[in-house]
């Protein structure tokens, strides 16, 4: 199951965007960092795409806007997945988040709510005590005790704490195991600002793709993934997906192309890819 938290600024005619929520049951909440959020109900399969399209749709006829200051949160049902599970994930995700932050916006790999996280928790996995290294980046813990620190934490943590502002957001699953809490998440934070419900459908899918060969893959998979992230996406996680993961990097590349104003953030060649 994935849900969709999808912020925008302002609507000058709102009845259309509360016509979906009654459809599809979702809600609007106010944001601080940026004005109003549509949070959708959790849903699977062709219903991500069905939904967010007349999302998309009903913020056109709403007239409603969306600068830099907004983003896409995508949580996906993670309640069935254990720590062993847990680091197959963050090991696949520290060799394609460039290229994450490349399909849904480079721009957030500088954006303060959304910042880069996969070195960490490859570091984290490397180290000696790799739980609590883990749960340290997740916490935001920095202190030379973070380990120790972050332990302790994790007793107290909620869902909403202090150190979710990460491109992958592991709170909700970490607050959810202790809990056995319905909402038991992770949490992708990459996706730039959109009124495109073409990208954020796809985008919603991807996210959902990437947890759904995490838990039924073996660690013995993982260790046989190319070092392309292109090829670890389009051929093994979300091959079904190339289409439009080929033609968000065909956007990308125009958008940053020689004598372009538009900066160069992710570094992508030979399908390999890199801040």
């Amino acid at each position: 199951m994935t849900g969709v938290e999808w912020e925008y600024n302002r609507a000058t005619k709102p009845g259309h965007i509360a016509k979906w929520m009654r459809k599809w049951r979702g809600k609007v909440i106010t944001d601080g960092s940026c004005g109003m959020e549509v949070v959708s109900a959790p849903m699977a399969g062709d219903h991500i795409k069905k939904a967010l399209t007349e999302l998309g749709t009903a913020f056109s006829e709403a007239n409603a806007t969306a600068d830099q200051r907004c983003g896409i949160h995508v949580h996906v049902d993670t309640s069935d997945l254990m720590w062993t599970d847990m680091c197959r994930l963050l090991t696949v995700y520290a060799r394609i988040e460039p290229l994450l932050y490349l399909l849904a916006g480079q721009e957030r790999c500088q954006n303060q709510f959304s910042r880069t996280c996969g070195e960490d928790y490859k570091k984290a996995l490397l180290s000696e005590d790799w739980k609590g290294s883990i749960l340290a980046v997740a916490f935001g813990h920095t202190s030379n005790k973070n380990e120790v620190a972050a332990r302790a934490h994790v007793k107290s943590a909620t869902k909403k704490d202090g150190g979710r502002y990460r491109g992958l957001n592991i709170c909700p699953w970490l607050a959810g195991r202790k809990l056995k809490a319905p909402d038991t998440t992770v949490e992708f934070r990459i996706h730039q600002g959109t009124l495109d419900a073409n990208r954020v459908a796809g985008w919603a899918r991807l996210c959902a793709s990437i947890i759904d060969w995490v838990a039924k893959s073996s660690d013995k998979d993982v260790a046989k993934l190319p070092k392309s992230a292109l090829q670890i996406l389009c051929k093994h996680i979300a091959p079904d997906m190339k289409p439009w993961i080929i033609g968000r990097i065909n956007e990308w590349r125009k958008m940053t192309k020689r004598g372009s104003l538009t900066k160069k953030l992710v570094h992508f060649r030979g399908g390999k890819c890199a801040f």
